[in-house]
């Protein structure tokens, strides 16, 4: 029955493509299927190509910078639940999280709304990456804002708890705790 399944499934698979069968195609392979794909642009992969020639950041870069990154839209293949795309999900979140790091850490030096931006962008995306939350939390010090410095650290806290079971490093934690002092 599940052959019978299978053989229906690829059968309707087949009919659907079928007005793209120049660039997309389900073959027959030795023990399965193979989807082939010809003159077909992806956009993850795209996006990959277009990180992977930047040159270093600077003043001349930054804007070209932002731009790739904006494609960014979260998580790949993110409204779906595979099992089997996890391993690429983790690996194109961190690639995007370094280089999104570099462009906040290289705004922070000239264009404080950049940084703030770019800091917490990373928060809504990968939420417990404790250097953006704590450089939010030292612009929010800087800017005298201090509602939005108790903010970020109760944000932070909580996302490491249910997140990892843990708490903010000493670091984190000995900073907070002089700043409110003061």
């Amino acid at each position: 029955r599940a052959n019978s399944l299978l053989y229906t499934t690829i059968y309707y698979v087949r009919q659907t493509l079928r007005p793209y069968h120049n660039h997309i195609r389900v073959k027959n392979a030795s023990d399965g299927y193979v989807l082939e794909t010809k003159d077909v642009v992806l956009d993850v992969e795209k996006w990959k190509k277009e990180l992977a020639l930047l040159p270093a950041i600077n003043e001349t870069t930054i804007e070209r910078y932002t731009e790739v990154m904006q494609q960014y839209k979260g998580p790949y293949l993110q409204e779906y639940n595979y099992l089997w795309a996890e391993a690429d999900q983790y690996r194109l979140e961190q690639q995007w999280l370094t280089v999104a790091l570099e462009i906040a850490n290289f705004y922070l030096q000239n264009n404080i709304t950049q940084a703030k931006f770019w800091y917490s962008r990373i928060c809504e995306f990968v939420p417990e990456t404790e250097e953006a939350h704590f450089a939010l939390m030292k612009i929010y010090a800087y800017e005298n804002n201090h509602s939005q410095v108790h903010k970020q650290f109760e944000t932070l806290t909580e996302v490491l708890k249910e997140e990892l079971g843990m708490m903010p490093n000493s670091e984190v934690i000995n900073w907070f705790k002089t700043w409110k002092k003061k």
